[in-house]
């Protein structure tokens, strides 16, 4: 969606579509997620938490895209940024 050719309500309106959604998305994927975390170390387990991240990762994306108009370069240089600063976490905690 375009937002640059929207009024400022339908931009706010597009915006609080898009968050809406993703917010929805994280809170089921966290009770999905802690549901999980209850069950036995399988690989069927693994599987299903790897799919709910990568949806959830998927939703994310789409309101980057769609609902704050980052591109798909941006998206990409965004999850390089971020795993970039996790890996410093790691490196940074005390071991």
């Amino acid at each position: 969606m375009a937002t640059y050719n929207l009024t400022d309500d339908q931009r706010a309106d597009a915006l609080i579509y898009s968050l809406t959604i993703l917010t929805n998305s994280v809170r089921r994927a966290v009770i999905q997620l802690e549901a999980l975390m209850q069950e036995p170390a399988s690989p069927e387990r693994e599987q299903k938490i790897a799919k709910t991240l990568y949806a959830l990762d998927r939703i994310n994306e789409t309101a980057m895209h769609r609902g704050l108009g980052k591109s798909l370069r941006g998206l990409t240089e965004e999850k390089q940024r971020v795993e970039a600063q996790i890996a410093q976490q790691g490196q940074d905690s005390p071991t």
